[in-house]
This record gives C-alpha cells, structure tokens and sequence, in this order.
C-alpha cells in the first residue's frame, strides 16, 4: 500500500506542475486536450494526480505549454528520487 501512495503522490506532483504550467498559457483543459487529441476527463485525471500523461502527450505538453526540455527533467528527476527515497525507506542525505 506505501507504494501505490507513493506513486499517487508523485503522479499528484506532476499534476500540479502541468496544472501551473496551463493555466500559465491560459488555457482550458478544453484546449489542452483538443491540442493534444485527447479528452479533457483524460487532461483532469493528470491534473488531479490520477495518472500520468503518456510520453507523446508530455512531448506535445511540453511545446504546449512552452516547457524547456531540461525544466521538465529537471523537475521529473527530483520527483522521482523523492518516489525511490520513499519506497526504499532512506532517511537523510549522504
């Protein structure tokens, strides 16, 4: 169970971020997801923390929204070092 609320949590962090970064460009999950030939029900699960968007979603995403290439892994690195932090139990920084 500490898993599964592991990687809600980190899909919930990426949701966030692509939440921000949307209503930054101001736009509607509406516009998000006929950009990206999707439905919008599918555009608020990744918000909401539900799931993660596929990696050809992300792509298009990422011009969408106007995300650098190395903002985004940056940000993906550090939330799932958090996610393996968490699963294996690792307290403290060496």
């Amino acid at each position: 169970m500490e898993n599964k609320n592991a990687l809600k949590q980190h899909f919930g962090k990426l949701g966030e971020y692509l939440k921000d970064r949307r209503e930054s460009q101001n736009l509607t999950q509406i516009d998000v997801a006929r950009a990206c030939q999707c439905k919008s029900q599918f555009v608020s699960n990744w918000e909401r923390g539900k799931c993660s968007p596929p990696w050809d979603i992300l792509k298009k995403l990422m011009k969408l929204y106007d995300i650098p290439e190395r903002q985004l892994f940056n940000f993906l690195m550090k939330e799932y070092e958090k996610l393996i932090i968490s699963n294996l139990g690792i307290r403290g920084k060496r």
